[in-house]
């Protein structure tokens, strides 16, 4: 029976994987032949909504084009360009949940809601409210997740809309299931399963058919499981249903791990991971680094068990997953309890109790209160019973005997009530204390969801590491903030071939300096065709911690004009014009502000090998060939300390695999070592020359381990930032 079944749903599928087939070609012809109107606006969004499994990065590129052209025809009131504008934003948070960014996912269904809730296009609100469930589920926030995930299955319900009642009641089990309510979940999901197979829901009729498998490896019947499993594997590899492949090799991978057979749930796990990766699917990758570094824990292989962990806590804060990162810190916890490091472990430990406080939001305080008076009020009662034992044997006893021991019975009441006023006044005292305590908290909550919200400002202006890879493929970037956001930060920009409007290009007060001796003389023309340049720098503002972060904003945004705005290229020109930039932003104070940033700047024709270069106050490194060339920058910063002096420019050119570093002073800076000392820049450039038999990838991480295992429980006492490339 359940054969039969199997192929049913194959032959089912395949038709209709041909059709969808046909349905996308048509599209993209339809596309191509559409004029710029309403018409194509939806053939975009259409076309967008089928790759969102297969492709979701394609997704998020139609969207870009269907909100462009929604934009440019923004001045028309007709109702079925705003609702496919709505259509359009929604489909972008499809895109983004799917390739695992759920903080642009929700900013983008949360976007595209305003819009229907104000067309009152009921069809558009109960898709984005199931997109919003699902993104508070990724994030771990299970309460919202609820909240949503019913007023989705209400307003879907309302508007009898087939498909969005199957998906409200899929999430919902989804969430169920996450909480560990197996019961709940598995009656919301084959509640969803049997409207997905009437509508002929290709997607997510495979997925759930793996879902459920794992709902009965949490039951313990590990070959029901395997079988769906398999099943939906079968189904989604056939046609080619990539995402959901990935996710049902890592599911396979957690019902080996179940049953302790480490080889085979290593193979699923890392079958996934290579999935994910060729789809960028950073939510998967996350979460199969993780479960990977769990099965070498369990080997005892703890350098890799360490490795893949640290890398599932990097991809899980790229993508503000908090479920990833809580389960990663506390593998890590436990590794480096096996591995006998207990600092290490108490650290990851407590880093684990606030995700989960920020998770589950727990609070057993007044359970503890009651378990303690009722254990007070046991006390008291066995000591009046003994008194009492002992009052009834003794009335016995003669009469003079009894009047003392009325006299002591009465001495006993009035210290009982002495006491009993004292336990009230106590109580009084404790709420006080409570109340205060609460108050406590609550600022405390409050200053860490403000110094939350400046993270994600600040790691905004940072670039992705897809941005770093596309325009300089052979570099690290070792970035380690002191406190949660930080002073220090990386910059990168690639200006078109010529500048735009403003000031031209500065090639003046240039000094010359080949590496190796190739001059390139004083006229100015030093990097030619300025076609493959890439403009990068390691900045260091004043301070760290919030301080320094807002002062980063600052600086970060006077780079970004000198270079948009005034269209310079020429590294000692960009800190001219930055440095007026943010003279003229701290001059708008009455108080006078010394605040400023050191940096190091680098303009690189990656075509030429050609490189231009200035810096204030941190210097440049080069090494080719096991020679290493420092070359000072000015003792000038960029604030209110900076004279008419201009910068000075650097120019080079450069032999194949020399290495360029940029650096803040913060590795130097670090304490570390027994006994206790400084690392110091001669220490450093002795570093960057050990390692340069590595590849630049690998150099960034010997730097971070050697940093680490040098400051071992030692607290960091400043940002750190370097940044290597290998011309």
């Amino acid at each position: 029976m359940r054969t039969a079944v199997l192929l049913f749903l194959l032959i089912f599928l395949h038709c209709a994987a041909i059709a969808q087939k046909q349905k996308t070609d048509s599209l993209l012809q339809l596309i191509k032949a559409d004029k710029e109107d309403t018409v194509k606006i939806n053939h975009l969004n259409d076309l967008a909504y089928l790759y969102r499994n297969s492709k979701p990065d394609s997704t998020i590129l139609l969207c870009e084009q269907s909100i462009a052209l929604c934009e440019k025809l923004a001045q028309t009131s007709n109702l079925k360009l705003w609702t496919g504008y709505s259509n359009a934003i929604g489909n972008m948070a499809i895109g983004y949940r799917l390739s695992g960014n759920f903080v642009k996912a929700k900013e983008y269904y949360f976007k595209a809601l305003a819009m229907d809730e104000k067309l009152g296009y009921k069809f558009g609100i109960g898709k984005r409210l199931v997109g919003i469930t699902n993104v508070f589920d990724n994030l771990g926030d299970y309460p919202k997740a609820l909240e949503y995930g019913f007023k989705a299955l209400k307003v879907n319900e309302e508007i009898n809309n087939p498909r969005a009642i199957a998906l409200s009641n899929s999430v919902i089990g989804n969430i169920y299931f996450d909480q560990k309510e197996y019961e709940k979940a598995m009656k919301y999901s084959l509640i969803a399963i049997r409207a997905f197979e009437k509508i002929g829901d290709l997607n997510n009729v495979v997925a759930s058919t793996g879902k459920l498998g794992l709902m009965f490896s949490q039951q313990q019947n590990y070959t029901k499981a395997l079988q769906y499993m398999n099943d939906a594997l079968r189904l989604a590899n056939h046609n080619g249903l990539e995402q959901i492949a990935a996710e049902t090799l890592n599911d396979m991978g957690y019902v080996y791990l179940q049953q302790k057979n480490y080889d085979q749930a290593l193979a699923y796990y890392l079958k996934g991971l290579e999935k994910d990766k060729e789809l960028s699917i950073n939510t998967g990758i996350s979460n199969e680094y993780n479960y990977i570094g769990y099965v070498y824990m369990m080997k005892h292989d703890y350098p890799k068990a360490e490795q893949y962990l640290l890398d599932a806590i990097k991809t899980g804060l790229e993508v503000r997953a908090l479920k990833n990162q809580l389960q990663a810190q506390n593998n890590l916890a436990e590794l480096y309890q096996l591995w006998n490091k207990p600092a290490q472990a108490l650290a990851h430990f407590k880093l684990a109790s606030l995700l989960k406080d920020s998770i589950f939001n727990q609070n057993n305080t007044q359970r503890i209160m009651n378990i303690e008076y009722e254990k007070k009020e046991l006390e008291q009662r066995a000591e009046q019973d003994k008194k009492d034992t002992l009052a009834a044997a003794e009335r016995k006893k003669q009469q003079l005997i009894l009047f003392f021991v009325a006299l002591g019975l009465v001495s006993v009441l009035i210290f009982a009530i002495y006491v009993v006023n004292s336990l009230k006044e106590r109580n009084k005292q404790n709420k006080i204390i409570e109340a205060q305590k609460k108050k406590v908290e609550q600022k405390q909550t409050e200053i860490l969801d403000s110094i939350a919200y400046a993270l994600r400002i600040q790691t905004a202006i940072l670039p992705s590491p897809r941005t770093v890879a596309q325009h300089l493929k052979d570099s690290f970037i070792l970035y380690k903030p002191k406190d949660i956001v930080a002073g220090d930060f990386y910059w990168m920009e690639a200006p078109s071939n010529s500048p735009k409007g403003g000031e031209q290009i500065r090639l003046t007060h240039t000094e010359d300096k080949a590496f190796p001796l190739s001059p390139l003389g004083r006229d100015g023309v030093g990097l030619g065709d300025w076609d493959g340049i890439v403009l990068f720098a390691a900045c260091d503002c004043t301070g760290h911690g919030v301080p320094g972060a807002m002062v980063s904003v600052v600086c970060h945004n006077a780079l970004n004009r000198a270079v948009r705005e005034f269209g310079l290229i020429n590294p000692a020109a960009i800190l001219d014009k930055t440095a007026e930039l943010v003279i003229e932003n701290f001059a708008k104070s009455e108080d006078e502000i010394q605040d400023g940033m050191d940096i190091s700047i680098c303009a690189l024709n990656t075509k030429t090998r050609t490189l231009e270069w200035a810096g204030a106050y941190n210097p440049l490194i080069l090494i080719h060939n096991g020679e290493l060339i420092e070359t000072k920058a000015d003792k000038q910063c960029i604030g209110l300390n900076v004279g008419v002096k201009p910068f000075t420019n650097h120019q080079f050119t450069l032999q194949p695999n020399t290495g360029i570093y940029l650096f803040t002073d913060g590795f130097a800076d670090q304490f570390g070592g027994e006994p206790e000392r400084k690392v110091t820049k001669r220490k450093f450039k002795e570093l960057l020359l050990s390692i340069q038999n590595a590849s630049i990838q690998e150099q960034g991480v010997l730097l971070e381990n050697y940093i680490t295992d040098f400051r071992k429980d030692i607290p960091q006492t400043d940002d750190i930032l370097v940044i290597g490339v290998r011309a």
